[in-house]
C-alpha cells in the first residue's frame, strides 16, 4: 500500500478506510482495585500451533501491579489474562509502559505469525483475587499450567545462564520486551517469555511518566520524568545514552514524549505548558548511539572498571520550544506525521505545525523558534484533570481520547480532519475517568483504562 501526502501534512495509505465505529466486547475489573494509568500493544502477532488461533497481547500497570492480556479468535471470552506481575514495594505506582527490544528467545507455546485476523467476542472476564502469580491459560504439551510468583523488586540478571545469553546478540529472537516505570525512579524491564525480570535502568532522579520506544530501532527507550529530564537508552545495554534536559530545557516535570516516525526528532510537553522538539540525528547524538551499541551489558556482582564506564552526552538545546498553543499542563503529545498533537487540562487536543527550517537548527543563534500554525483543535467536554491521555491509530487517521465520565471520542484526522467526532463510545457500567485509550496494529481493537481498575475492549465495527 502506497503512502501518499495530504493537505493536512498527515501521511496516509491509500484506500484507507475507517469504521463506523466501536463495540465494547468486553471489560475486566482488576483486583488490585487501583487506578490503570496506561496501556500498550505489543506489535507481536502470534499464533497458537495447539489452538488454531491468532493472537495479540496488550499491558496495562496500575498501581504495583502490571497484566498482560491476549485477544484472540475462537474465543468465547473477548480478552484473558495471559501474565500478571507485582512489584513487591507496595508504594510503587506504575504510570506507564512499552513494548519494545527483544526477549531472549522464543515461548515455547507460540510463534510469531506474519497474518493476523480479527475477532469477535462476547462477555468479559474476571481475573480473580491472585494478583501476585503468573499464570498460563494457554495449554502445554505434557504440561499442567503453572503458577509462578514474579517479584519485580528483585533483580534477576545476575545468573551465568542470563548472563552469556545477554552477551550472545544471536539470542534476541524473542518476543518483545515490556519496559513499566512509575514512582520507583527505575526503569524495569520484563523478559515476558522467560518471565523474569530482565534488567533494570536506573539514572532518573524522580517519578517517571512516560516511556516510549523508537519506531525505527526497537532498543532505543525514551522517558520522561519529574525531574524535568529526558533520557535516552539502549535496553539491549542497560545504558543510558543521552540526557536532554538544561539551559533550554523544560522547567518543570515532564509528562509526556513522542518520536517521529522516522526515528531523527522526538516531542516533548509538561507542566511548563511548553512543547519542544529535540533532534536525535545531531552529530553526538547519533555517535552515542552507536557507541552504546557496542557496550556489553554488566552483571551485577561484576565490579565495574571505572574506565569502561560508559560516557553519557547531555544535550541542553532542542531545535524548537513554544508556549503558545497551551496555557497549562501540556500532558499528552506526539508527532502526526511531520505536524503535532498536543493535549492540555483545558478541554482541547490541538493539531499543529512547527515552523522549523533548516537555518532554525543553527545552535549559534539567540533564540529558538517558537511559531506555529494552528490547524485544528478538538473539544473534549468533562476532561480538565492532567494526565488523561489519547491516542492515534498506526496510520495516524484517528485520534481517540476518553474524559472524566467514562466516555470516549473517536475524530478523524487523515486527509479531512474534522471538528465533530464520528464515534462517541458510551457503556452504562463506564462511569469513571479514562486514563488511556490505545489502538492495536491494525486499528481493529481499542482498549481504554481508567479510575475504577477496569479494562474496556471495544472493537471496531464494519468500514464505511
Amino acid at each position: 500500500m502506497t503512502s501518499v501526502s495530504t493537505s493536512t501534512g498527515i501521511p496516509a495509505k491509500i484506500h484507507t478506510k475507517l469504521p463506523h465505529g466501536f463495540k465494547c466486547t468486553g471489560n475486566v475489573k482488576e483486583s488490585h482495585g487501583k487506578q490503570i494509568y496506561c496501556v500498550a500493544w505489543s506489535r507481536d502477532l502470534f499464533e497458537d500451533e495447539g489452538m488454531d488461533k491468532n493472537l495479540q497481547i496488550f499491558a496495562t500497570c496500575g498501581g504495583n501491579a502490571v497484566s498482560i492480556y491476549e485477544v484472540h479468535e475462537k474465543q468465547r471470552s473477548s480478552f484473558i489474562l495471559r501474565q500478571g506481575y507485582i512489584d513487591m514495594d507496595k508504594s510503587e505506582c506504575f504510570y506507564c509502559c512499552a513494548f519494545g527490544g527483544r526477549c531472549l528467545a522464543e515461548p515455547i507455546e507460540s510463534r510469531p505469525s506474519q497474518q493476523y485476523n480479527p475477532s469477535h467476542h462476547e462477555g468479559a472476564v474476571d481475573i480473580g483475587d491472585d494478583r501476585d502469580v503468573v499464570k498460563s491459560h494457554r495449554k502445554r504439551p505434557r504440561q499442567e499450567n503453572k503458577e509462578i510468583t514474579i517479584d519485580l523488586g528483585k533483580d534477576e540478571m545476575c545468573s551465568n545462564e542470563v548472563y552469556q545469553c545477554l552477551i550472545n546478540t544471536d539470542r534476541f529472537n524473542g518476543p518483545q520486551l515490556l519496559c513499566v516505570a512509575g514512582t520507583g525512579t527505575t526503569i524495569k524491564v520484563i523478559d515476558v517469555c522467560r518471565r523474569m525480570l530482565y534488567s533494570t535502568l536506573s539514572s532518573h532522579g524522580d517519578d517517571i511518566y512516560d516511556l516510549k520506544f523508537s519506531p525505527t530501532d526497537e532498543w532505543l527507550l525514551l522517558s520522561a520524568s519529574k525531574d524535568e529530564s529526558l533520557r535516552m537508552w539502549n535496553v539491549k545495554a542497560s545504558t543510558c545514552i543521552a540526557v536532554f534536559a538544561g539551559h533550554e530545557g523544560h522547567r518543570d516535570c515532564i509528562l509526556s514524549v513522542g518520536w517521529h516516525s522516522d526515528g531523527n526528532q522526538f516531542v516533548s510537553g509538561g507542566m511548563d505548558t511548553t512543547v519542544k522538539v529535540w533532534d536525535v540525528g545531531e552529530p553526538d547524538v547519533h555517535n552515542a548511539i552507536l557507541r552504546s551499541q557496542a557496550v556489553k551489558p554488566q552483571r551485577w556482582d561484576m565490579k565495574v572498571d571505572p574506565e569502561s564506564k560508559f560516557k553519557l552526552i547531555y544535550e541542553q538545546m532542542p531545535i524548537f520550544s513554544t508556549n503558545k498553543v497551551h496555557t497549562n499542563y501540556v500532558d499528552a503529545v506526539q508527532f502526526a506525521g511531520d505536524l503535532i498533537l498536543s493535549k492540555d487540562t483545558h478541554n482541547t487536543v490541538v493539531l499543529w505545525k512547527p515552523i522549523i527550517s533548516k537555518a532554525s537548527r543553527d545552535k549559534m543563534q539567540q533564540r529558538l523558534p517558537s511559531e506555529m500554525i494552528a490547524l485544528r483543535e478538538f473539544t473534549v467536554n468533562k476532561c480538565d484533570v492532567w494526565f488523561i491521555r489519547f491516542s492515534t491509530d498506526q496510520q495516524c487517521q484517528m485520534l481517540a481520547i476518553g474524559n472524566t465520565i467514562g466516555e470516549i471520542k473517536v475524530w478523524e484526522i487523515g486527509t479531512r480532519p474534522t471538528k465533530k467526532h464520528f464515534a462517541n463510545l458510551i457503556h452504562q457500567y463506564c462511569t469513571s475517568a479514562i486514563r488511556m485509550v490505545a489502538f492495536n496494529h491494525d486499528a481493529n481493537y481499542m482498549v481504554a483504562v481508567g479510575d475504577d481498575a477496569t479494562v474496556w475492549l471495544w472493537e471496531a465495527t464494519c468500514n464505511r
